[in-house]
């Protein structure tokens, strides 16, 4: 804690020197320019991801969006790059995992819903994709990252807040362009990008294409390799038609394909073995997906448009992990392979009559099948702890544990928002969505040798001819709903001031348990989140300064546990709808622009999260934070434009410290039984950034320096062998030709 404050207060004056040299900077440039740099006008930023567009000024959500011209400044390459320098927003090494005020892509709990959803031009990625490759940047025209619920918008597994990216569309004007890069630990890279008109002012496509690798910078000891290799690979293709002067129709293709290696780190007697590891399994993650999406906009009159997106996504997964992370002799990795696909249809009108009343309503229908099949490669003698099996069988007797799985969801809504400025200054925020959605999983094991039985025992063969075997596949079905309301107003102060209100309803999807002990299949019910959000957004100076603030209280209701039915049978586990959390905080932005040359902002996140009464078959958390939460996050920084085309900015970016794993009494006859007694935090860090562009005619230069100097810290603290740990300092160099 006290470390954590330290580093607080040095951020603090950190970002307070940037900010004087900044002013002093500004100072001398105007003196230079002899006081004489023109008057200049902010283009609003639209947000495009909540149904209705409108600039970031009269969005509520709390919403950071990096436009094409801010990626382009700090070097971005994926979406892991916007996403660290997001307050309220944390992420590991290549966004294996992410969360947005605590909570985790993937939820807190025993449910396997999402609680974050992310979409790339209206299409729905799967956790896979995100999670386990890099979502490129290249081409991309906007990132809108809404920290808090979106359920009413978004529908299921947006209850912690969603991520909108909308890559460039076609236009009629011919262009190209072509870029190369190289970095440290062997990042290099190629990207390519066509657009024009096919047919005048009725047919227009654009194409692009981005390849990237590196060696990466953690090296496996034991294989005498490079531990987490990357390739990857993205292609896009877009059609924008226009038949008539009301119709626009646009048909997005997209196909990525990504290959990466271990992202973790080893420990020896607790301690983080900077960039190393040593497993006897050369780890990795392979993700293919294929997104189509088609979304037509039709203008019935002046007042009505129609809106239909239709999308299909496949993703393909396949995975190797080593299964104790450490060079055991013995076998014990784990193949992961899985395939999804997604087909999702929506319908919306939207109304907007220019005298302030607009809205929109909906339907909404998404069918999605997932398969997965999961090898584990090991020894009865692990499995089992049979240790006298050596005497008879000296690798243990290896099987394989096989698990295969079958999931079908159908989720079907309707939805609709309607803002109404019902009196001057005043203006009302009403919305309501209902989900269905039905749920069946199939699941089933097997137990396969791949020793061959030397018949030297035969009761020790008997022994493990009795573990192997297949048991019947069990199904579990679950149909529910969930009504989802938004209510929200918000009062013009004066010009540019505005404060709002908005309180609405969120949800994580349920599903079914199967208990083992009673042979059931035994449903629960979805997670809801009470969300209620104060939004300030002012503007003074031309809106040259600008204030954003908001602060939020989300009651966790329903929580999904793994609870015992029976607590002397551990195999009477299952889920239900036990646990209760709360979250409040703040998230703020102040952005200034001195002139059109120089610009200062600095945002900042505090979140305290807590588990109100969170009790699980093992572990009692209640009254702790949330595993990987961080109380703190800030970022602040400054970006100076000449006149000669170079571009500087500079950045630091602040993170607290956070418990990720929880010690907890596991001897039921002592009084501390399922208390916590022990805990695992990751560091607090502070990372100093720094890019600049350089443009001379159709050329365009970037150059990075990440983590200049050269941090260690761990992200992810998951157990006394093995830990995620931060990028050290990273550099590179890309250069641009536009024709």
């Amino acid at each position: 804690m006290k470390r954590t404050l330290r580093i607080m207060v040095q951020f603090k004056q950190k970002a307070l020197t940037l900010a004087v040299a900044s002013g002093i900077a500004s100072f001398s440039a105007t003196a230079q320019e002899n006081a004489q740099i023109e008057e200049f006008v902010l283009e609003p930023i639209i947000i495009k991801g909540e149904k209705i567009e409108r600039s970031v000024d009269d969005t509520l959500s709390s919403v950071s969006v990096a436009t094409d011209e801010e990626m382009q400044l700090h070097a971005d390459e994926s979406l892991h790059d916007v996403m660290m320098r997001t307050p309220g927003v944390f992420t590991t090494e290549g966004n294996e995992t992410f969360s947005i005020r605590g909570i985790p892509v993937d939820g807190l709990g025993a449910g396997s819903s999402d609680a974050i959803s992310v979409y790339v031009d209206e299409a729905l990625q799967s956790r896979r994709a995100v999670t386990l490759a890099p979502t490129s940047l290249w081409d991309m025209e906007q990132v809108e990252i809404f920290r808090g619920a979106q359920s009413t918008t978004q529908g299921r597994n947006a209850m912690a807040g969603a991520i909108y990216l909308k890559s460039k569309d076609p236009t009629f004007e011919r262009g190209a362009a072509v870029q190369a890069n190289i970095g440290t630990y062997g990042e290099q890279g190629g990207s390519l990008m066509v657009n024009g008109g096919l047919i005048d002012d009725t047919l227009a496509g654009r194409l692009t294409f981005d390849y990237q690798e590196e060696d990466g910078y953690i090296y496996n000891e034991f294989l005498r390799k490079d531990a987490n290799e990357l390739r990857n690979v993205n292609t896009r293709g877009k059609l924008l038609l226009l038949p008539t002067d009301a119709v626009e129709a646009l048909l997005t293709v997209q196909h990525s394909k990504n290959r990466q290696g271990n992202q973790s780190i080893s420990k020896v007697d607790g301690v983080p073995q900077f960039y190393e590891v040593a497993t006897n399994i050369d780890a990795f993650d392979k993700v293919e997906q294929t997104a189509i999406t088609s979304a037509i906009d039709v203008r019935l009159d002046e007042n009505w448009t129609l809106t239909s997106i239709t999308s299909a996504t496949q993703t393909d997964y396949e995975g190797l992990i080593d299964f104790d992370q450490s060079p055991s002799p013995r076998p014990d990795g784990a193949s992961l392979n899985e395939e999804e696909q997604v087909l999702s249809q929506e319908l919306r009108a939207g109304y907007d009559n220019g005298e302030g009343f607009r809205g929109h309503f909906g339907l909404y229908a998404a069918k999605t099948d997932r398969d997965r099949e999961d090898v584990l490669d090991t020894t009865v003698v692990d499995f089992l702890g049979e240790e006298a099996l050596l005497a008879v069988y000296e690798d243990g007797f290896r099987f394989n544990y096989n698990r295969f799985g079958d999931t079908e969801l159908m989720n079907t809504a309707v939805f609709g928002e309607i803002n109404w400025d019902f009196m001057p200054r005043w203006e009302l925020i009403v919305g309501l969505r209902y989900d269905r959605e039905r749920n069946e999983t199939v699941d089933s094991t097997s137990i396969a040798p791949v020793t061959t039985f030397n018949g030297l025992d035969p009761d020790t063969d008997a022994l493990i001819d009795g573990f192997m075997g297949a048991a019947d596949p069990t199904v579990t079905e679950a149909t529910y709903d969930a009504w989802l309301p938004k209510l929200g107003i918000s009062y013009e102060l004066a010009h540019n001031q505005t404060l709002g209100f908005v309180a609405q309803r969120a949800y994580r999807a349920g599903g079914a348990s199967f208990n083992l002990a009673t042979q059931e299949s035994v449903e629960f019910d979805p997670e809801y989140t009470n969300n209620y959000e104060i939004a300030y957004r002012g503007g003074w100076m031309a809106d040259r300064l600008r204030l954003t603030a908001n602060i939020f209280w989300i009651d966790w209701k329903d929580q999904q546990v793994e609870v015992l039915t029976d607590p002397a049978d551990a195999d009477s586990v299952q889920v239900e709808n036990a646990g209760e959390s709360e979250l409040k905080g703040v998230e703020t932005l102040l952005a200034y622009d001195v002139n059109r040359l120089i610009s200062l902002y600095t945002g900042i996140a505090y979140n305290d999260t807590e588990y109100t009464d969170f009790v699980t078959d093992t572990q009692d958390f209640t009254g702790q934070d949330f595993q990987g939460a961080r109380t703190w996050m800030a970022t602040a920084g400054s970006t100076f434009r000449f006149e000669n085309g170079l571009s500087l900015n500079l950045e630091a970016v602040f993170h607290d410290d956070a418990t990720t794993v929880y010690v907890t009494e596991s001897d039921e006859a002592s009084p501390m039984y399922k208390q916590v007694t022990d805990e695992l935090r990751t560091d607090s860090y502070l990372l100093w950034n720094t890019s600049a562009t350089y443009e001379v005619d159709q050329f365009l230069f970037t150059a990075y320096v990440r983590n200049i100097f050269d941090e260690q810290y761990m992200t992810n603290n998951q157990d006394e062998s093995t830990a995620d740990a931060g990028a050290p300092r990273t550099a590179g160099l890309a250069a641009r030709y536009n024709f």
